[in-house]
């Protein structure tokens, strides 16, 4: 559903929230330059090397990770601060969880009980209500 939003907010809100996703979205790295490695820079007593920048800009797709769209969604400020701590919290447990492990292990009992469990469902209503109302506010 994040995803999702993250598309449409991409495709169809205004001129701020796109430059906040093409400021976001671009990974920049700098790659030393091989042909130059003979010449020695030094300042303060310290190696300097030439480099040359090289972006990546990420397209809003399915294959990025949660991380990167809680981050995103962040900000953009498209969510309540509720809804931001248990995004974070849902994927924490994901980053923790496998079910293998559950199936082997009693480690989640305290931290997966049937209370959490009914707070993750709540959280998922509360979750989709907000995506609503933004998907609605593009319009």
């Amino acid at each position: 559903m994040l995803t999702y939003l993250l598309i449409e907010i991409d495709k169809n809100w205004k001129e701020k929230s796109k430059n906040i996703i093409d400021n976001f979205t671009i990974k920049k790295e700098y790659k030393k330059v091989m042909w130059l490695s003979n010449i020695e820079l030094f300042r303060k007593n310290k190696k300097l090397f030439i480099t040359e920048l090289k972006e990546i800009k990420w397209k809003i797709n399915w294959k990025l990770n949660i991380w990167i769209l809680i981050q995103l969604s962040k900000k953009l400020k498209i969510f309540s601060e509720k809804i931001e701590i248990w995004l974070e919290d849902i994927q924490k447990i994901r980053n923790d969880l496998h079910l293998q492990k559950i199936l082997e292990e009693d480690v989640y009992k305290e931290e997966l009980s049937n209370n959490k469990m009914l707070d993750l469902f709540i959280f998922t209503k509360n979750f989709q209500i907000e995506i609503v109302e933004n998907l609605n506010n593009l319009r």
